[in-house]
């Protein structure tokens, strides 16, 4: 549908200068993403309207994106950015909606977003960077972002890694038709895997990393002196890799000594950059590095330790279910009393018979809806971040 507007009419409406308003019409035309059209002019209206090329726009948002993620939240995407023109829709800023819808183009079934760094975003939003990192975190503080993991660049440990966000499919502006489930498990406090690593790296400053029953030849991966930034996106890689174990391998969790050839492979691929010291060769796939051996026992074990309250307090199965494990809550750094997690069934049957309650257990109550919950215990569980 063509829209007519005056540049000034235009300008008022979003809060910039007429100047603005007309450079930015120019622009989105010559890219391709208006079609302007001449309109018969009478005195005190527009020479032109104009036509948004909603292909060309998709394809604008989506940007590096894959064509999957891009078709899994089209139709919440179309009502973001249609969003805009409807009285009765949630205030939002229309930078703010073209960030999510960006953000959405991208996301996978969690709603989780991986390889766009700020110069990505800024290219697809036309957005300042300065302007992009406080608008992320409004976005955080209204509940449209689960969590962000900061990225982390010219570590030993880590080639330069982008951060990671996690959209909340539960909003109300953003719910998908099969959104994943929320699952909050309580259990007695726990320390983060990543900073255990990082405290036997604080205690074992020459010779090899001790930690649990093993011994690791990683001198010089894990930095005591930066631990504090290193530590959540060392966490949400375990984090990963736990997920992984519950939605591929539950039922091979319940070894003794479950050794899960396609973690290793992954985990070795994660870390490549670092050579056949640290993760082994690729001529050698059935000796992993060390490296390799402490983040997969680590994940191994931070997967056993969800797995054993997921039966004890639900009666989900192993094949039955996918699941993605939230980064830790903030409010305590290190420690976590708290395991939140994002699941998606393998069928929609499954849920008949089963209490949904059950889904979303929050300190040993039940909530129809995670809206339910008191936004304080969201903060405590994980399943949001806390504005700063």
């Amino acid at each position: 549908m063509a829209v007519a507007l005056s540049v000034k009419a235009l300008a008022k409406d979003l809060g910039v200068t007429d100047r603005v308003a007309s450079d930015a019409i120019k622009q989105l035309v010559a890219q391709g993403l208006l079609s302007q059209q001449a309109t018969e002019g009478r005195l005190g209206r527009p020479s032109s309207s104009y036509t948004c090329i909603r292909k060309a726009l998709a394809e604008k948002l989506s940007l590096g994106g894959g064509a999957k993620q891009k078709a899994m939240h089209d139709k919440c995407i179309d009502r973001l950015l249609n969003g805009v023109l409807s009285q009765g829709a949630e205030r939002l800023l229309y930078a703010n909606r073209l960030l999510l819808g960006v953000l959405l183009a991208h996301a996978d079934e969690f709603g989780v977003v991986r390889g766009l760094g700020l110069r990505d975003l800024s290219e697809l939003t036309g957005l300042k960077k300065e302007v992009l990192r406080q608008r992320l975190v409004t976005l955080e503080a209204q509940c449209y972002i689960r969590a962000t993991v900061p990225g982390v660049t010219g570590r030993a440990l880590f080639k330069p890694t982008k951060s990671l966000y996690i959209l909340n499919l539960g909003h109300q502006m953003l719910k998908a038709q099969t959104e994943p489930y929320p699952l909050v498990l309580r259990h007695a406090s726990k320390v983060w895997p990543a900073r255990n690593i990082f405290s036997a790296a604080r205690r074992n400053k020459i010779g090899p990393l001790q930690l649990g029953h093993g011994s690791y030849i990683v001198d010089g991966l894990f930095d005591a002196t930066d631990w504090l930034r290193l530590t959540p996106m060392l966490q949400a890689m375990i984090d990963g890799y736990a997920s992984f174990l519950l939605s591929e391998h539950f039922d091979a969790l319940e070894q003794d000594f479950p050794s899960i050839d396609e973690l290793f492979e992954r985990i070795r691929q994660d870390f490549a950059h670092l050579g056949s010291k640290y993760v082994g060769s690729d001529s050698e796939l059935g000796n992993p590095g060390d490296l390799v051996l402490l983040l997969h026992e680590e994940a191994v074990t931070w997967a056993r330790q969800i797995k054993a309250v997921i039966k004890k307090t639900t009666n989900l199965c192993g094949g039955k279910f996918k699941c993605m494990v939230l980064p830790p809550s903030k409010q305590v750094r290190g420690y976590t009393e708290y395991w939140a997690l994002l699941v998606i069934p393998a069928e929609a049957e499954m849920l008949r018979g089963l209490d949904v309650n059950m889904w979303l257990k929050s300190l040993n109550r039940t909530y129809e809806q995670e809206d339910d919950i008191p936004l304080e215990d969201r903060y405590r569980s994980g399943l949001l971040t806390r504005p700063r």
